[in-house]
């Protein structure tokens, strides 16, 4: 399970609250490495295996804290179109009431289909994520990019003709104490529609 909070669309065909029985990896299953990036001085692993019901589990962990593992039947897993994301933020504790995220993420897969994928945060500006080898990516925001309104909004995912494919909002709202202090979620600018 995550530490801090994770978030997923409704619909999900993952499951955020498995057994313990479905995380355990099939005998013959080799646990792949996916993209790990270092934010903030610390790594976000992101591994894939198979389990016994030969299901596809991702395991992101989250430094310092825990790893959550989820999984889906392979049939499920682009029930929603050939992007399949899953984003998520968290606090480090604090002796104070923190009104802002520390760290922001969305991870997930993409079906062979797209050749490549975009994030657009709230204020409009786009990045390019990497997909490895087996269409998977993970991305992690730093608290300083944070700050800066670099906040992850929604992700653009377009074929190799540049057709986009699949639009997914990955919009996540303010911290516990941030909605107690009445602050305002943000909100992307016209441009980013």
């Amino acid at each position: 399970m995550f530490a801090g909070v994770a978030l997923s669309q409704h619909g999900s065909p993952w499951s955020f609250a498995p057994d313990p029985a479905e995380l355990r990896k099939a005998p013959n299953s080799i646990e792949k490495q996916h993209p790990s990036p270092t934010v903030d001085g610390q790594t976000w692993g992101l591994r894939s295996y198979e389990n016994v019901a030969g299901n596809v589990c991702l395991s992101h962990d989250v430094p310092g804290e825990a790893v959550g593992t989820n999984c889906v039947s392979r049939k499920k897993l682009f029930t929603r179109g050939p992007l399949a994301a899953y984003p998520g933020a968290r606090q480090i504790a604090a002796n104070y009431p923190k009104t802002e995220w520390d760290n922001m993420w969305v991870y997930g897969a993409a079906h062979p289909q797209v050749a490549t994928l975009r994030l657009v945060n709230i204020d409009c500006s786009t990045q390019s994520l990497q997909l490895d080898g087996d269409g998977v990516f993970n991305h992690v925001v730093g608290a300083a990019q944070i700050r800066e309104g670099l906040i992850p909004y929604k992700l653009i995912a377009s074929d190799a003709r540049g057709q986009v494919v699949a639009e997914r909002t990955i919009a996540i709202g303010l911290t516990y104490h941030g909605k107690r202090a009445g602050l305002e979620a943000p909100t992307p600018g016209r441009a980013c529609s």
